[in-house]
């Protein structure tokens, strides 16, 4: 049965943070590329003003501290502080982890403004140069809708096929405005001013194009990675210290997993929730052993104890318990789980489910520093 995550609200808050660094940090990048800046140093001096890697650890250490709590657990911020940061997992530390992110993401938002100027730039000079030699030619209205392949090009940045669409509706109606002045002999001047519309339509395009750019190189590389990091650290603080509660208590014997609530695809935690690996339940697994938690980044399964008198003996891992499960739900969720061609190669019996489900990380639970010193 699905339940609310504990977490969900300090977690809610993080992202929240997260967001309005993110938004500060793109204004910043945005005042710095108006001033004149390249792509490059208008991003390092983003990242400097708002201390990005400083910033992210802070909120995510936020995090951790707030969902320790949560789970009860007693802690002091400066010990938390210095034991989760140098927690590895996968054998990277959440310290090199932010680092990491940050430099990674930084250097990918400069590679896309970089592009998308270079593209923006060539599409208005292309409109510019039509606007000079369209007084003297026969016929421009080629040239003048041809624009529109440059306006595709600028804007594969950002995926907006609703502006470039909007953009050449303008074009057509200038390039059939132009080629009537044109029949009719127009005064030159009428003939500069509908040029300068197209030039206009394509400045404000170009400006238009470059800010979706960056908003969503921002989201994309920067906003979606530091989330991606803090929340998953919250929820593994809080998965980690409720299984040291649990340990602590002699009449706890497992730890059973729910789905969120706000769950509705299914992947991974279905798996992890609704099958019975160790023989004890759906859902519940020894303490000692089990998938790591969080199971994906962004869950928000539930974790709850499990008594010595609600199961029989300690569980030991069977793998037939996941083949039992795939085999009772429909084959839309199988897939979403295994991937097509993972469901395929597990029904036809060329796979194990454990090396083709995605975002398994097997039954061998990782052991973090407890984080209440005794």
């Amino acid at each position: 049965m699905a339940s609310k995550s504990p977490i969900a609200k300090s977690l809610a808050k993080v992202s929240s943070q997260i967001d309005a660094l993110a938004d500060e940090y793109q204004a910043v990048l945005k005042r710095g590329l108006a001033e004149g800046l390249s792509p490059a140093l208008a991003e390092a001096q983003a990242l400097e003003a708002v201390k990005w890697g400083d910033a992210v650890e802070k909120i995510t250490l936020g995090g951790v501290e707030s969902a320790i709590k949560i789970s009860g657990v007693t802690y002091s911020g400066s010990f938390v502080r210095k034991t989760w940061l140098n927690q590895t997992f996968n054998g990277v530390s959440l310290s090199d982890k932010i680092v990491q992110s940050g430099e990674a993401g930084s250097k990918a938002v400069s590679d896309v403004i970089t592009s998308v100027m270079r593209d923006a730039g060539s599409w208005t000079r292309r409109a510019q140069k039509i606007g000079e030699t369209g007084l003297i030619k026969s016929d421009a209205s080629a040239q003048i809708l041809g624009l529109g392949k440059d306006a595709r090009k600028a804007f594969s940045a950002s995926g907006s096929p609703a502006d470039v669409a909007k953009y050449q509706a303008e074009l057509k109606k200038a390039s059939a405005y132009i080629q009537r002045l044109k029949d009719s002999d127009a005064p030159t001047g009428n003939l500069k001013r509908a040029y300068q519309r197209v030039l206009n339509a394509t400045e404000s395009g170009s400006q238009n194009a470059i800010d979706k750019a960056i908003s969503k190189a921002v989201d994309a590389k920067m906003r979606y990675n530091a989330q991606r990091i803090a929340r998953t650290e919250g929820a593994r603080a809080w998965g980690n210290a409720t299984r040291n509660e649990y340990i602590d208590d002699p009449d706890i014997v497992a730890m059973q997993y729910r789905l969120s609530s706000a769950h509705v695809v299914p992947d991974i935690c279905n798996l992890h929730t609704e099958s019975d690996l160790y023989g004890l339940g759906a859902g519940i697994y020894p303490l000692e052993k089990g998938p790591d938690y969080p199971f994906h980044p962004g869950c928000l399964c539930n974790i709850s104890p499990v008594f010595v008198d609600e199961v029989n003996g300690k569980g030991k891992f069977s793998p037939a318990g996941g083949d039992d499960y795939l085999e009772s739900i429909p084959e839309g969720k199988r897939v979403a789980i295994l991937g097509k061609t993972g469901a395929e190669e597990w029904s036809n019996g060329d796979a194990k489910w454990q090396d083709v489900a995605k975002n398994y990380n097997g039954q061998s639970r990782q052991v973090y520093t407890p984080l209440n010193p005794k």
